[in-house]
């Protein structure tokens, strides 16, 4: 973990036995210090699987009794890949956010209770599906 200008820390996947740089990502503290925003996440794409080591990183070391959210801004193309790493949509988009096709999203560290109440609540892999059809919808438009 490195300090990186313009975010709080910075880190970084290296390959163990070239020392090549496979991916990384910069990272914000925000809302006084309990969430962290995503900046960046960048990965070689011919690594399969760098993109979630980084997230199962950052999920299991970051998210603390303080720190209880991450939040970023995904281009459409990478809104599937963040919720198979637990994040979902959130509904408000500023009109940067419109302008620029970047869609709010956020990961929320799991409550003690919460995997009870995930199973009662039943409604949430249905509203996954529906933002994702109509982002595909909205994707066709813009097309």
């Amino acid at each position: 973990v490195l300090q990186f200008p313009g975010s709080d820390f910075y880190v970084e996947l290296t390959d163990s036995e070239s020392n090549r740089l496979i991916g990384f990502m910069l990272v914000s503290l925000v809302n006084r210090k309990s969430d962290l925003f995503l900046n960046v996440v960048c990965t070689r794409n011919t690594v399969k699987g760098a993109g979630k080591v980084l997230m199962t990183f950052l999920k299991n070391t970051t998210l603390t009794d303080s720190i209880k959210n991450v939040h970023l801004e995904s281009v459409p193309t990478a809104i599937s890949f963040y919720e198979s790493v637990g994040f979902v949509l959130v509904r408000a988009r500023s009109g940067e956010q419109m302008r620029n096709n970047l869609w709010p999203m956020v990961y929320s560290k799991p409550s003690a209770g919460a995997a009870g109440a995930a199973g009662a609540s039943g409604g949430t892999r249905h509203k996954r599906r529906k933002a994702r059809r109509t982002q595909r919808k909205k994707t066709r438009k813009i097309r």
